[in-house]
């Protein structure tokens, strides 16, 4: 018997018909596959085929190759979890839920936004969760929430997805579940679950496919006596100890996200695939939920503090804070020049619809992953798109970092055209109770010049953090202290000004960057070979291997044994082209 069932609103909130999970977890998994880089390594042979095998391979992919999802996929915080107020009054997050008997709560020492706190009584199980989907209806497109259902599915119905709904599109061998985390009195649970609901694209009737996911963090408690802690007292664990893969899973199921119905998924973690009969569309997570023990072990009572919960990347780029690009979707999307014009409607086979999702932006088409596009409908107000991250992932000095964008113009600059956007990257001081000297939240504008853009080509422009202007962040009643030097990153996004004019860019990717030498993928200082196989393991963009190329050597961490980059492709296809030989003349 799987997992949980939740009422088929969409969103997964409040209490529902239980199933249990199944009984014994299963003790076979990977081990993560992670990899020791540093300057002492050298380039031997098995590495140089792997190289030649999978470098190769990334070369060959190209359009598909140019995205990678950032070091964190999608994460649980304080931040998230308990942000019902401050500055945005009526604010309830992404779609923040809660099922079962959880009682979730703020941190006696850290505040509501530093932390959160879960208590179940034992009475079966339970959780606490968020969606980065958009919401009802746009989890059920292309079913037209006025005309019913939509069926056959037919290539024709692609005009009627809202391309930002799809969740968060990376490789889950990449990845592994993270929990920050402390027992507090009256605990007697050992584990914690971390569950993700998956689409996998549309059956026959028009209706979503997608699955339920499950890891477990076990031992908890043991592994917290024995663990070093943080400043703050939390001990931090991986789930199973190996990526998120189907055999370290404890179970999977259907998902029970969609309004149309429960249809099952294919039974794989293929959170990266793009897929799909006639109507192809993206697999991708898009919820997240920490969750208690169901079944066996429901007499256990849950009294834990949390941190943070998170999908993190098992090599992740080390000066890489935050990424929004394509294939990592969207937390948030507001304001009218990003939402479809429900005067203009879609006609599909002599029938007119008219979906209120479909908007002005999108990651993909029918062929696979697209850069993120903008095509705004009009100018009338603010609006914008944003990811949501983790403030306790990583916490740096603003001083030393930039945010980096990398687009281009869909349309020449003109008449009724906007002459800028803008950047907002938002930092987490404090816990915003309103007590004496308790910091609040810092939002940073930076107008971002469109005319550095053209329409033949991709520009990067790169603009220190400290160019930004500061403001008290929307998600608070207080201002933060106002310092660069101690930021907690939790927003990542970009939007528009009323009256500016519309908007049509396309951009491979905003980032949040810390300096050092481009092309250092590993954080070491230098640039070598070891940062190429952290590019070909992260599935690495085209302009990331050109920064590598282009500052071969800096550092230097470059040493005899390393060979130069100019040499890549030709020793990739020589040792490709040797192995095809030898099969050959063996034959």
């Amino acid at each position: 018997m799987r997992g949980q069932a939740r009422p088929n609103d969409g969103y997964g909130e409040g209490t529902a018909t239980q199933r249990r999970s199944r009984g014994g977890l299963r003790s076979n998994y990977l081990g993560g596959g992670t990899m020791t880089l540093n300057a002492s390594n050298r380039w031997n042979t098995r590495r140089w085929i792997a190289l030649a095998t999978f470098g190769l391979a990334q070369l060959l992919v190209g359009s598909e190759a140019a995205h990678a999802t950032g070091d964190v996929a999608l994460a649980l915080d304080g931040m998230i979890v308990n942000n019902t107020g401050g500055g945005q009054p009526g604010w309830i997050g992404f779609g923040r839920f809660v099922y079962g008997s959880m009682t979730v709560g703020p941190s006696a020492t850290l505040g509501r936004y530093g932390a959160f706190t879960v208590s179940e009584p034992g009475t079966g199980g339970s959780g606490v969760g968020v969606n980065f989907a958009m919401g009802s209806p746009a989890i059920d497109s292309p079913r037209d929430s006025f005309s019913g259902p939509i069926t056959p599915v037919t290539s024709a119905m692609f005009p009627l997805l809202d391309r930002a709904t799809f969740g968060v599109n990376f490789d889950p061998t990449q990845y592994v579940a993270e929990l920050v985390y402390k027992p507090l009195a009256g605990n007697t649970a050992t584990q914690l679950n971390v569950t993700v609901d998956s689409t996998d694209g549309f059956d026959a009737s028009g209706a979503r496919s997608g699955e339920q996911w499950q890891w477990g963090f076990l031992g908890l408690v043991d592994a917290f006596n024995t663990a070093t802690k943080d400043a703050d007292g939390f001990a931090t664990v991986r789930s199973n100890g190996g990526a998120l893969t189907t055999a370290s899973s404890t179970f999977d199921g259907v998902s029970h996200m969609y309004q149309s119905g429960t249809p099952s998924g294919d039974d794989s973690p293929d959170f990266n695939d793009f897929e799909g009969g006639p109507l192809p569309v993206p697999n991708g997570v898009v919820q997240i939920h920490l969750q208690t023990v169901y079944g066996a072990n429901a007499a256990l009572v849950d009294n834990w503090e949390i941190k943070a919960l998170r999908l993190v990347k098992i090599a992740p780029d080390a000066r890489e804070v935050a990424r929004l690009d394509g294939r990592s979707g969207f937390s948030l999307r507001f304001g009218t020049p990003f939402q479809r014009n429900p005067d203009t409607l879609i006609n599909i086979g002599g029938v007119d619809y008219d979906p209120p999702v479909t908007d002005q932006v999108s990651r993909f088409d029918q062929n696979g992953f697209t850069n993120i596009v903008l095509n705004t409908d009009d100018d009338e107000g603010i609006g914008g798109l944003a990811l949501w991250q983790s403030a306790a992932t990583t916490v740096f000095d603003g001083n030393d970092a930039s945010v980096e964008v990398k687009a281009r113009l869909t349309a020449p600059l003109g008449a009724g055209q906007a002459d800028h956007i803008v950047l907002v990257v938002k930092d987490k001081d404090g816990n915003d109770t309103g007590s004496a000297g308790d910091f609040g939240g810092d939002e940073y504008h930076f107008n971002l010049d469109l005319s550095q853009f053209n329409t033949a080509s991709m520009t990067t422009v790169s603009i220190p953090l400290s160019s930004f202007t500061a403001q008290i962040g929307q998600e608070f009643a207080n201002p933060g202290d106002g310092l660069l030097s101690d930021f907690n990153l939790y927003y990542l996004g970009l939007q528009t000004d009323a009256g500016a004019g519309l908007v049509d860019l396309e951009i491979e990717s905003l980032r949040v960057l810390l300096s050092g030498s481009p092309g250092d993928f590993d954080g070491d200082g230098d640039v070598d070979g070891n940062d190429f196989l952290v590019w070909q393991r992260n599935a690495g963009s085209s302009a990331e291997l050109a920064d590598w190329k282009a500052n071969f050597g800096a550092g230097g961490g470059a040493v005899g044994a390393v060979p130069e980059p100019g040499a890549l492709v030709l020793v990739a296809l020589g040792v490709v082209g040797g192995l095809s030989l030898r099969r050959r003349q063996a034959r």
